[in-house]
């Protein structure tokens, strides 16, 4: 059960980044494009 909740943790916070940095990737995109 432990190591399942580990394995939860690690993929929310995979899910996380790659959604920060792909917003941040977004905006700097809209940046450019103006």
């Amino acid at each position: 059960m432990k190591f399942l909740d580990g394995q939860l943790r690690e993929i929310n916070f995979k899910i996380a980044i790659s959604s920060l940095t792909g917003w941040c990737w977004i905006s700097n995109y809209n940046v450019v494009n103006f």
